[in-house]
């Protein structure tokens, strides 16, 4: 059984990795958090898991893996610590929230050899993506050449959102963070290994001073082409965070996600409409995700199976881009 710990609890993220690494096979030796509230959710999950200081964590050698959802400019510096320690590392997104963070993860997987992946949920944790990636590696569609992509999440309760979630050099605004997800897809369901950012927005509609609650992108790679949109405008009314939904145009179809939900249709839930020469009709989403096992063999036995490195950095980068871009900076 593959041995890893958990430091940085500052987003709920970090509860998914660890359920996620644990229904892999792995084992939740420690971890390190400051807050006795979330240091009590852990353990009623994983009595067995000892809360530690992350010195105690990174100098055991029987913990391969450290996995974090720390705030986001300072996921780089745990990274590099945990490292240079000997572990791998799965991240929240993003990984990366300035140039020099990622020049930081860089320096320290040339240095180490360790691996730095991010856990790009909406793409790894949603059954609508995997179905959706098995159905394109199938050739259902044929060859991917559009993406559409839209990303809401919700505000919630906005006196419950950490200081750090409303600082833009925290944060690294909103197309490095929940844009991410957006890169992540268009190049896993393109299959091409490097995007180019076309043009990029963000905006302040209100949510709070200066803070970046919309944001859009055009990209490409290959030959497709795609654009996503992200926002913090779900409301209230949704019964879920957000109606994340993709489309996908291909030579031979196109296939729609409803990630989360089918407002006013079938509910809550995963759904994937196929649309080919047959006609049109639903797919049962039951795939299930093999990131978390393949991050695990990975730090194990020092292969490169989850996502090859260059392309977690190259997706990293991107994100820096389109920030760059979409607030009216040279990239």
């Amino acid at each position: 059984m593959t041995t890893f710990a958990a430091i940085g609890f500052d987003h709920g993220h970090i509860y998914g990795q660890i359920a996620g690494l644990v229904a892999a096979g792995g084992r939740l030796a420690g971890f390190a958090t400051d807050d006795d509230a979330k240091a009590a959710a852990v353990l009623k999950d994983h009595p067995r898991a000892r809360r530690c200081r992350e010195a105690d964590l990174l100098a055991d050698p029987e913990i391969v893996l450290i996995t974090s959802a720390a705030i986001p400019s300072e996921r780089a510096a745990l990274s590099r610590r945990a490292m240079e320690a000997g572990k791998d590392v799965m991240l929240d997104k993003p990984g990366a929230v300035t140039r020099e963070g990622l020049a930081t993860l860089r320096a320290a997987h040339a240095a180490t050899g360790r691996r730095v992946r991010v856990h790009h949920s909406e793409l790894e944790s949603n059954a609508a993506s995997l179905m959706a990636r098995t159905l394109v590696h199938d050739g259902a569609i044929g060859r991917v050449i559009h993406y559409f992509g839209t990303g809401p999440h919700r505000m919630g309760d906005r006196a419950k959102r950490p200081d750090w979630f409303w600082d833009r050099s925290r944060n690294g605004g909103i197309l490095v963070d929940i844009g991410a997800h957006q890169i992540a897809q268009f190049l896993a369901f393109t299959g091409e290994s490097e995007v180019r950012i076309v043009s990029a927005r963000t905006a302040c509609q209100g949510s709070a001073p200066g803070f970046q609650d919309m944001g859009d992108m055009v990209f490409e790679a290959g030959d497709a082409q795609g654009y996503a949109r992200v926002d913090w405008f779900t409301p209230s009314g949704m019964p879920t965070w957000g109606d994340g939904r993709i489309i996908l145009t291909g030579t031979e179809g196109v296939i729609e996600l409803r990630k989360y939900v089918d407002p006013a249709g079938v509910g809550v839930g995963a759904h994937l409409i196929l649309t080919d020469a047959e006609g049109p009709r639903r797919v049962r989403c039951d795939a299930t995700s093999e990131f978390c096992a393949r991050v695990l063999a990975d730090a194990r036995d020092g292969t490169d199976t989850a996502m090859a490195q260059d392309m977690a950095f190259h997706i990293m980068e991107a994100g820096l881009v389109a920030q760059e871009l979409g607030e009216g900076r040279s990239a």
